[in-house]
């Protein structure tokens, strides 16, 4: 799968950049839900990108479906997003 330049989440177009590794802080990527913002650290193997970009979409659904309370952490949201990442490549959907 190539990284898109924007997608939509909930109907809301979503902007994705991929940038230096100096950008993301140390971060495979990183989300804004209220600037419609997603950014990928380039640097990274494509596979790690699309895992990355699958990461970042899930924290914005937490975010728009007001989940921040419930106990969500960043292990939870990883292990779910490598979880859709190998469900999605093992079954050739991502092209």
């Amino acid at each position: 799968m190539r990284i898109p330049e924007n997608i939509k989440i909930y109907g809301i177009l979503y902007s994705i950049e991929l940038v230096e590794d100096k950008d993301c802080r140390g971060n495979q990527g990183s989300c804004w839900t209220k600037n419609s913002y997603i950014k990928i650290n380039k640097t990274l193997q494509q596979d790690v990108q699309e895992e990355a970009l699958i990461h970042e979409i899930i924290h914005i659904i937490v975010d728009i479906n007001n989940l921040n309370d419930m106990p969500i952490t960043e292990q939870v949201v990883s292990t779910i997003g490598a979880a859709v990442h190998q469900v999605l490549t093992d079954n050739n959907l991502f092209n």
